[in-house]
């Protein structure tokens, strides 16, 4: 009786137990599909994996970053730019600027802003571009350099010459003490010939904590620019600055002597001007400092023979030839003054010209043509930079009937 019993329990165990094993096996199935369901939920687990594999697999991560802001709820803005990156990144603009349109600027990194920025310009998505890179230019953080570095090439391609300018001058601002974007921009304004912009971009160079070379060599052009429009009074006290830095330097001198000459004291200038010359070569600008001395003292012979070398190193230098055909009519050569006053107004025609062609071109900046002929007429003046500025423009500007 209770052999039977026992063998009755024994088959009810057995038979239980599949029953046990299906029940745990259908559990772990549901455990593991509800912990499957909420890894591949997990907006911030999808983006981390699309980041993983966007390197190998951008597609595989375009679609788990398609899935990641569903599963916000249709917002994620970090999985909405790194899609919007991916998309620019393969030129599917068509889908890449409505996800940038969606975006918040303020509130986007700026590495993110400035790469997009540059491949829309280079897309030629413009109005994307320029609002990406805007944005970083308007914070004023190190990534701002690389912001208005891209855009001041893109208005550059655009002849937008008041826009480069613009950015040039905000890095130089930005840029931490660094004297080559300060020589860039006066270079710039310079070969311009934009005057008073030169002059106050000095000014404000001067007040940047710079190295002390280039503060003195900044120091020296605003005085030598001061002494060109003849404000002799600022010129003095410019000067002033760079005498308690260089008391013995010829410069210092040579200035000094521009400066006696520009207040109506030619002798004190010659003696200045011959005491800054001991020992020292005779540099372009003191010959041709001396030749305008010599004739301001009557010294007409001599004032011809400075105006003469000048001239041979600088054979377009319309000063020169002006007042050396004034030397030779004092001397009574008259048919050489002819011949450098006929120079003289041969250079004054092409200048002038050259600054009516100048007003054209802001007015119309993507006219070819009109860089063509400055580029020309700079190089008749023997003026190789200003050829090869104006060349560089007229370059990306298409011919009328060209084919982009």
């Amino acid at each position: 009786m209770n052999r039977n019993k026992c063998e009755r329990e024994r088959r009810r165990v057995w038979w239980r137990r599949p029953q046990c094993l299906a029940t745990l096996t259908v559990a772990a199935a549901i455990l593991g599909s509800v912990a499957w369901s909420q890894i591949h939920h997990d907006p911030t687990k999808l983006l981390k994996q699309a980041t993983g594999c966007a390197p190998r697999d951008p597609a595989q991560a375009e679609r788990l970053l398609e899935r990641a802001i569903v599963a916000a709820g249709g917002r994620f803005p970090e999985a909405e730019m790194a899609l919007c990156r991916l998309r620019s990144e393969r030129g599917d603009w068509k889908s890449a600027l409505p996800l940038f349109a969606a975006l918040d600027k303020r509130a986007c990194p700026s590495v993110f802003l400035n790469a997009f920025g540059e491949l829309a310009l280079k897309g030629r998505r413009t109005t994307a571009g320029l609002d990406a890179l805007s944005e970083v230019r308007r914070r004023k953080v190190p990534e701002s350099m690389s912001a208005l570095d891209a855009l001041s090439c893109y208005y550059r391609e655009q002849n937008q010459e008041r826009q480069v300018l613009d950015c040039l001058h905000e890095m130089a601002e930005l840029g931490n003490g660094r004297p080559d974007l300060w020589w860039k921009l006066l270079e710039m304004l310079d070969a311009r010939q934009l005057d008073s912009e030169y002059l106050s971009t000095l000014r404000t160079a001067l007040e940047q904590r710079l190295p002390s070379r280039d503060k003195i060599e900044l120091q020296y052009r605003l005085v030598a620019r001061l002494v060109d429009r003849g404000d002799a009074v600022l010129a003095q006290r410019e000067l002033a600055l760079l005498v308690e830095k260089e008391v013995h330097s010829a410069r210092v001198k040579i200035q000094q002597a521009a400066i006696f000459r520009l207040e109506g004291n030619p002798r004190e200038a010659l003696e200045m001007l011959e005491a800054a010359l001991t020992g020292t070569s005779e540099r372009l600008e003191v010959v041709r400092l001396r030749a305008l001395i010599h004739l301001d003292l009557g010294m007409h012979r001599e004032a011809a023979e400075d105006f003469q070398k000048s001239i041979e190193a600088e054979p377009f230098d319309l000063v020169a030839h002006f007042k050396l055909a004034e030397a030779y009519r004092k001397l009574g050569k008259l048919d050489l003054a002819r011949k450098h006053q006929e120079i003289s107004d041969q250079i004054r025609g092409k200048r002038q010209k050259i600054n009516k062609l100048y007003e054209a071109v802001k007015r119309q900046p993507a006219n070819r043509q009109l860089c063509e002929q400055l580029a020309e007429l700079h190089r008749d003046l023997n003026d190789a930079r200003g050829a090869s500025l104006w060349e560089s423009r007229a370059n990306p500007i298409r011919a009328p009937g060209e084919k982009p």
